[in-house]
């Protein structure tokens, strides 16, 4: 009689291809980029009652600044994945992008919401337009790459469903917060005026080990080029001066000039 053993191969072992597993460190940390790609859009979805209620903008203008940048956002990402797809870097095809566009993003964040009721209602929708484009460009630059590098992480269908899941319930947390921005941009305790809240913007420290410093809050202005001088009343009498003119002195201690003349 003849006996046969089965054995396990471990030859045959070792060339079974093995999914790929993506830690869930990394997921988290794929997470929190989903996070921001979600709270951008959910805040200025939420913060654009500011044009309205506080700035006067028309529902037609309110409408253009929606329309117009998504617009633009339509065209630019198709040929930012085109781009993103055929790039060859020491960093790789995605990681450039996302950090480029991660600055763009926030830069022009910021910059955009300086605004000023002073300034005029057809100022600031020019000036809120513009940057809402290269804000919306800056987030394609990101967003586009970003979701490209999560699909690339394993070659597991599972394991990047499970990734997209993590990463996806981090994400909507932004439309959960995003909506108590209403609540500290209305709140006299807080700022005078809803666009005072906005142009604020507010720094924390933290040392890595759970410590976090007390919030430190700064105004970020950003000034305009070639306006017009303005001029505060004068108590005993009225100033004449037009732009362009000399440095003409008020009294022996103020002078007014055309700063950037």
């Amino acid at each position: 009689m003849t006996t046969t053993t089965l054995t396990k191969s471990t030859d045959l072992i070792s060339d079974t291809p093995q999914p790929s597993i993506i830690p869930m460190s990394q997921k988290v940390a794929f997470g929190i980029g989903m996070l921001a790609n979600q709270m951008f859009p959910a805040a200025l979805g939420i913060f654009m009652v500011i044009l309205v209620e506080s700035l006067g903008m028309s529902p037609l203008m309110w409408g253009l600044i929606f329309f117009l940048p998504k617009l633009v956002d339509a065209l630019t990402d198709p040929l930012m994945g085109y781009i993103s797809d055929r790039t060859e870097s020491r960093w790789g095809k995605r990681r450039p992008f996302v950090f480029i566009g991660a600055v763009i993003a926030g830069l022009s964040y910021i910059a955009m919401w300086q605004l000023y009721e002073d300034n005029g209602i057809t100022y600031n929708f020019w000036y809120f337009l513009g940057w809402s484009v290269v804000f919306f460009l800056g987030m394609t630059i990101f967003s586009v790459p970003y979701v490209a590098m999560g699909y690339e992480m394993s070659d597991d269908y599972h394991e990047r469903t499970r990734l997209m899941a993590v990463a996806q319930w981090i994400g909507q947390w932004a439309w959960v917060i995003a909506p108590w921005g209403w609540v500290v941009l209305y709140d006299p305790e807080w700022f005078a005026s809803a666009t005072e809240g906005a142009r604020t913007v507010r720094f924390t420290v933290a040392d890595g080990d759970g410590g976090i410093s007390v919030n430190y809050d700064t105004m970020v202005t950003v000034s305009g080029v070639n306006d017009a001088s303005v001029e505060g009343a004068i108590e005993g009498g009225a100033l004449a001066y037009t732009e362009d003119d000399p440095a003409t002195a008020v009294t022996s201690t103020i002078t007014v000039s055309d700063v950037d003349d």
